[in-house]
């Protein structure tokens, strides 16, 4: 008896699955909504073109709908299901709902107010893209996932509160009145150009576990002006931040382990490399001395609008590629006695510039440094070596025939005789040298006696630079203290 029963309800569990089966993917039309059968009882809203949404103004999902004597639960939104419903200006969803598929409410350009139900885990693809008139928003913390440009285009979205584990590629994209935005502390991943263009937003805190910012997350949000990050992050794109020009501080968590920030600066745990400077923060004239940066890293200053005049007074070895790129009102550019390299591109599309110095201890010079800087008209070298440097083969390309080549007195010959430096048509010798002037800084005094002393006593520090043959003033060979007095004779003559 019990084998017959336990047949019987096999039996019967198959034929009901059956009927289930065979139901999946049947659509039907109940009040106006299209729907299509995803399982033994729930359904989804979709789009089909016997059902005309056009000229809604108000639209309200029901909880469930019976077909064909049973009764289904409204399960979710179904890709394109109310697009470009232009009219569209309230929706109301019952709780059953748990996804919107991809351009769900793409194009609808009047749509003001929406609920999404506390049980709704995904919003897709598209989902609300160009819905210009949405002003408010509120997303359940059941929300774990929203979609590639899902409210790309809602221009008038002020405030956003996001609950969500990722943020997919340009998902807030051009969302022009959005201020306010908080990431919450689930969040794990944002892609990239995700609040791109979101120019009316101040500030971001980037949460515990959000690991990258990606390429051009924030770029060109105008307003930016103060960035927090969290202390999880490891790695942050050049342009992750690119054009945003009211940009004043980076503020980094204490327990961060790659970055670090300096006077509002974002630098590398070490403080050895500048990866952003913020625009804000620069003076039109202005004397760069972060004291332990050595490099300056790609797009550190790329599109600066503010920099006029550049002086670096700290100890840069290093000038990455494109780091100055498109400083569009740069007019003058001076490199520390430090500066060794400089990487290709680092001053290209700076359209403003005339004048350009390096010192006495360049050793390499990429491709195309100054390209498109059409106004350029002086180069200075201070090199008195100037085979020792490497020239990459278009370095000078772009500059002005006309932009003579300036080299320490004595030295045009030396220059004229190197292939690299023949770009230049003219070579002009120029009578800069000062006695007693070790850290090249056109003077003689008594910085020039501390540099000296702090070389004597570590020779290997690389914070003690100075130009050795500068300070031989006794030309014995050696850098050593019948220097320093030679340099104190100098200094108390002149006085």
């Amino acid at each position: 008896m019990t084998r017959y029963i336990t047949i019987v309800c096999i039996s019967l569990l198959a034929a009901l699955n059956s009927i289930g089966a065979q139901n999946i993917g049947d659509e039907f039309v109940a009040a106006g909504i299209a729907y299509r059968i995803i399982s033994n009882n729930r359904v989804e809203v979709i789009s089909r073109g016997d059902v005309n949404y056009k000229g809604l103004v108000s639209i309200g999902v029901p909880k469930t709908v019976t077909y064909n004597g049973r009764t289904f639960n409204i399960y979710s939104l179904g890709a394109r299901a109310f697009l470009d419903c232009t009219t569209l200006q309230q929706v109301v969803l019952p709780s059953t709902v748990t996804s919107l598929g991809s351009a769900t409410f793409e194009g609808c350009t009047s749509l003001r107010q929406i609920n999404i139900p506390s049980g709704v885990t995904h919003i897709g693809d598209y989902a609300f893209q160009g819905c210009r008139n949405l002003e408010e928003i509120k997303l359940p913390p059941s929300v774990r996932d929203i979609g590639y440009r899902a409210f790309a285009g809602c221009t008038a979205l002020k405030e956003i509160d996001i609950d969500a584990v990722t943020l997919d590629f340009y998902c807030f994209d051009g969302c022009t009145a959005l201020k306010t935005v908080d990431l919450g502390e689930r969040l794990r991943a944002i892609g990239k150009c995700a609040f791109r263009n979101c120019t009316a937003l101040t500030d971001i805190s980037i949460p515990y576990e959000v690991r990258e910012i990606d390429d051009s997350t924030f770029y060109n949000c105008a307003a930016l002006s103060r960035v927090y990050i969290g202390e999880s992050v490891d790695t942050i794109m050049p342009t992750a931040f690119l054009a945003c020009h009211a940009l004043e501080s980076f503020t980094v968590s204490p327990y961060n382990e790659y970055y670090t920030d300096i006077n509002g600066a974002l630098c590398d745990i070490e403080r050895q490399v500048l990866y952003i400077y913020p625009e804000a923060k620069c003076e039109p004239e202005m004397n760069f001395t972060l004291s332990t940066v050595r490099r300056i890293a790609k797009w550190a200053f790329r599109g600066n609008q503010r920099l006029r005049r550049f002086v670096v007074k700290s100890s840069i070895n290093d000038v990455d590629e494109e780091a100055f790129i498109g400083c569009s009102n740069l007019e003058y550019f001076e490199l520390p006695l430090s500066t060794q390299t400089i990487g290709n591109r680092a001053l290209a599309e700076c359209p403003e510039l005339t004048y350009f110095r390096v010192r006495t201890t360049i050793r390499k010079i990429g491709d195309d440094i100054l390209v498109d800087s059409r106004k350029l008209e002086q180069f200075h070298c201070r090199q008195r070596h100037p085979d020792v440097v490497e020239i990459a083969p278009n370095a000078f390309r772009g500059i002005p025939a006309s932009c003579p080549l300036y080299v320490p007195l004595g030295y045009g010959d030396a220059y004229a005789a190197v292939d690299g430096w023949k770009y230049f048509p003219s070579i002009i010798e120029e009578d800069v040298f000062v006695p007693g002037d070790v850290n090249d800084d056109e003077l003689c005094n008594v910085s020039d006696i501390s540099a000296v002393y702090a070389y004597i006593l570590d020779p290997d520090d690389p914070n003690n630079l100075i130009d050795p043959e500068a300070a031989d003033v006794n030309h014995d060979g050696e850098v050593n203290v019948s220097d320093i007095s030679a340099i104190y004779e100098i200094i108390i003559t002149d006085e």
